[in-house]
């Protein structure tokens, strides 16, 4: 259980490397528009508008894009351990282990992934290394860096609006992804209306 809360406060910090990246990563704020700005976890179009909070759009554990409702699934939910002191869900999506998405047990800690949210926010090449020896995204924490960096980019980019008194133009989703396939409007029901 000890491992267990480490690991949660390991990925709450941001590490003066992690800032670094973000900073050159995101070096004009704007840039964040042109990304996928999808739930990390069903793949939702979450967008960028004035309305986004950070419980609506933040992973409780990852600090990765989340839609409101795999959000507030994740909290709901326990994560016991099995008799070997491992989870017996996905630590992103709190899915069991299936046939279909097998879950990956960190040779470090006791957290697991299953192979559908390694493969779906991840690079290809992860599902295949060290199979038999793996490092979960907690113990490697880098290997999340370019996700976090878009929530915290996110972030900035609404909150500095919202100092800048932008909230006409901001109304609706100024991203541009999915632009060609939904309406521009709000995909996401905030937790914090139902």
């Amino acid at each position: 259980q000890r491992a267990v809360l480490q690991n949660i406060q390991k990925l709450s910090a941001t590490s003066k490397e992690e800032e670094k990246f973000r900073r050159r990563a995101y070096s004009s704020i704007s840039l964040v528009l042109r990304k996928r700005l999808h739930c990390t976890i069903c793949d939702a179009h979450i967008g960028a508008y004035l309305g986004l909070k950070d419980m609506d759009i933040e992973h409780p554990l990852l600090k990765v894009l989340a839609c409101s409702k795999c959000t507030l699934k994740y909290h709901y939910l326990d994560f016991p351990l099995n008799v070997d002191g491992r989870d017996i869900r996905c630590r992103w999506c709190t899915n069991s282990s299936k046939e279909e998405s097998p879950l990956r047990y960190c040779n470090y800690c006791p957290f697991a992934f299953c192979e559908m949210c390694i493969y779906r926010n991840l690079p290809l090449d992860e599902l295949a290394s060290n199979k038999n020896n793996w490092i979960c995204f907690v113990c490697n924490v880098k290997d999340l860096w370019p996700s976090r960096a878009v929530l915290w980019a996110l972030r900035v980019l609404i909150d500095t609006n919202l100092a800048l008194k932008e909230e006409k133009k901001w109304s609706t989703d100024q991203s541009t992804c999915c632009k060609n396939k939904v309406s521009k409007q709000r995909r996401i029901v905030p937790m914090s209306q139902g």
